[in-house]
């Protein structure tokens, strides 16, 4: 009896969701309808900047010298955003890899040798 009413409240959690799901897809159907009318009227600069550069992507050699040109302003206004380290932290991290780098090769060294003496003991 307790097995009965546990699959009628599965089936009927199962019906609830499957209804949610259709109503969510028509929310999501209408949402996208919205998305694509709020860009086809949106003239925003990036898209002023996209045309332009469609436009100059089609004027062959010249067209290319534009995109390069793009290319470095844009690079020059990110890499002005950058935070770059100073000298104090370059130094010490340059600093911890050679001595992690130091660590690590003697680690390997002493490995291979031990090993090397393993292998050839054994086929000795």
């Amino acid at each position: 009896m307790a097995k009965n009413k546990a699959n009628a409240d599965a089936a009927a959690s199962k019906k609830d969701t499957s209804q949610k799901d259709v109503q969510d897809k028509g929310t999501t159907k209408a949402a996208g309808k919205a998305d694509k009318a709020a860009l086809k009227s949106d003239s925003t600069p990036k898209k002023a900047a996209a045309k332009a550069q469609d436009k100059s992507s089609k004027a062959g050699i010249a067209g290319k010298a534009s995109q390069l040109r793009d290319f470095f302003e844009e690079s020059k206004v990110e890499l002005k955003k950058v935070t770059w380290p100073s000298r104090k932290e370059t130094v010490t991290t340059s600093i911890a890899v050679v001595v992690l780098t130091i660590v690590v090769s003697l680690y390997l060294g002493i490995v291979d040798f031990a090993l090397s003496r393993v292998v050839e003991f054994i086929l000795s």
